[in-house]
């Protein structure tokens, strides 16, 4: 078998829309339909929207061969989702010097998410959807959930995700002019892609951030690597460079600082963190589920301390070995639960 035949894996939806964002860009929707004898008994219940995270694609939440929460959830009779934003399309153009499409972090928050909404909720008539977001997936929904005061959400889950940032020093901020005048685009797709196709020689560490090699197999590492991750556009990164440097989440130009309005969220949320993740810092999820208005919110940490098998990184909250025992469930319970159930666990 080839690297390439080893990497190739087709995703198991079943319908693929398209919308169109007020500021002219297609964005790609991918259904699953509920599966099995579940699916009569959840026909009432509200579809759920799965949003990927910066570098990422669709496939993170569907590897193949049933490897995702996307096929977990619709095999238990879920309408579900999931959603490529901006840019994911175009990300893998020419190489060169030839710049990639440029658009923000706020272009996610007011164009691409009220769009994809509306759109799940117009084509399955449901007056409001669940939401799921992981790393800046979850991070947009923050902002959204602020600036629209969650309109068309019922109830969110975020997966390694923090409107808050600890620990960045100040020049990291700086950074942002660099980026925005000069670049360069961050092609790290093209990295991963190489990463992938020698997966089984890399040492555990090159991959330490993205996953806990104890938790995720290289199989299905390899498999996001290939096709999971897509590039950075240089003015994306110098808005990241700016929320690094500012403390939290604000928007390009700073007036409108979101991490500090977390207590205007009044809708149920469930924060998920993982126990070593090197790129959201635990405490900083934390602080971030503290300040959220809601009184209908939950907390969790996974790892051994907290009684799962292993110890959670970034990418482990969707393809660790254990998540479909460990996690999955209990988004689900969140989800589609009475309000009995979501009382906060600290």
């Amino acid at each position: 078998m080839t690297p390439f035949q080893k990497l190739s894996f087709e995703p198991q939806h079943d319908e693929m829309h398209s919308c169109r964002t007020d500021d002219g860009w297609r964005i790609a929707l991918y259904r699953y339909r509920p599966k099995g004898g579940a699916a009569e008994a959840q026909e009432n219940r509200q579809p759920v929207l799965l949003v990927h995270g910066g570098a990422s694609t669709r496939f993170a939440w569907d590897l193949g061969d049933g490897i995702g929460f996307a096929p977990w959830l619709a095999a238990r009779g879920h309408d579900v989702w999931t959603v490529d934003l901006r840019g994911r399309k175009r990300a893998g153009g020419r190489l060169g010097r030839v710049k990639l499409p440029q658009w923000t972090f706020d272009h996610l928050v007011e164009f691409d998410l009220p769009a994809v909404i509306r759109a799940v909720r117009s084509k399955t008539g449901a007056d409001s959807i669940h939401y799921v977001g992981h790393s800046m997936g979850g991070m947009i929904g923050y902002c959204y959930l602020i600036r629209y005061d969650g309109q068309g959400i019922s109830r969110m889950v975020t997966l390694g995700s923090s409107a808050v940032m600890h620990g960045v020093p100040p020049w990291v901020a700086n950074l942002r002019s660099v980026f925005y005048r000069l670049g360069p685009d961050l092609r790290i797709d093209l990295l991963a892609k190489l990463g992938a196709l020698f997966i089984d020689r890399l040492p555990a560490r090159y991959f330490r951030s993205a996953a806990n090699p104890d938790n995720v197999d290289r199989e299905v590492l390899a498999r996001y690597l290939w096709r999971g991750v897509a590039a950075i556009p240089s003015r994306k990164a110098a808005h990241f460079a700016r929320i690094a440097g500012e403390g939290g989440l604000v928007t390009r130009d700073g007036r409108v600082r979101y991490f500090e309005l977390l207590h205007r969220i009044e809708t149920p949320v469930f924060v998920v963190a993982g126990s070593i993740d090197r790129l959201v810092d635990v405490k900083a999820a934390r602080e971030t589920w503290e300040k959220i208005g809601s009184r209908q919110k939950r907390w969790r940490v996974l790892g051994r301390a907290h009684g799962e098998r292993e110890d959670y990184a970034h990418g482990d909250l969707l393809w660790g070995r254990h998540a479909g025992e460990e996690l999955f469930p209990d988004i689900e319970r969140f989800l589609w639960s009475g309000k009995a159930q979501l009382r906060q666990v600290v």
